[in-house]
């Protein structure tokens, strides 16, 4: 399965493979600022740099899936290494990959036909009765009325909630851990 065959609506890749060697209290922010550089969204952001606080010794691994009702898709998978140094100083080591994307409107069903009337705006003249200097008297007026002309079946689509499948997002993990796999590989 490719991902080219998921037809995924604005997809945009980002990729991070970084490694350093900084005081303990940079650590955080350094992480911020490599994954604010290569475009990741916040939500990924958030996520890397929670884990890096408070730790001496870490080696981590983590992947999520989010999806919001209007279709914003982020699958995001992570691998973090953190070893003091001494006192002041750590190492550290991560590699990160995220895949953002709109995922597609897939009609699933169509809801029961119901009637919609049309309406159409007609001008109709009528009499009125206007009191004038030298008395009553009647006087035709032009007047706009909606009248129903017709009626027309209409069908609404029902959405599928549930747009990606299972093998979906593992193709799409597959796809982005090969491609920071080879980020890390040219790293040296």
């Amino acid at each position: 399965m490719t991902v080219n065959r998921l037809m995924l609506v604005g997809m945009q890749k980002q990729r991070c493979v970084c490694r350093n060697e900084l005081p303990k209290d940079q650590l955080e922010p350094w992480l911020r600022r490599q994954l604010l550089s290569n475009g990741f969204p916040q939500v990924v952001i958030d996520a890397v740099a929670s884990s890096a606080q408070y730790t001496k010794d870490l080696c981590k691994m983590e992947e999520d899936f989010s999806h919001t009702p209007d279709g914003q898709s982020n699958l995001y998978k992570y691998a973090l290494w953190i070893q003091e140094r001494d006192a002041a100083h750590v190492l550290v080591a991560f590699i990160c990959s995220n895949a953002t994307f709109q995922s597609a409107r897939i009609i699933e069903d169509w809801s029961p036909t119901i009637m919609e009337p049309i309406f159409h705006d007609q001008e109709e003249h009528e009499e009125v009765v206007v009191d004038g200097l030298f008395g009553s008297y009647r006087q035709p007026r032009a007047v706009m009325r909606r009248r129903q002309i017709g009626e027309r079946p209409t069908r609404t689509p029902i959405y599928r909630h549930q747009v990606m499948s299972p093998a979906d997002g593992n193709a799409i993990k597959e796809y982005m851990e090969y491609h920071a796999c080879l980020d890390a590989l040219a790293m040296g």
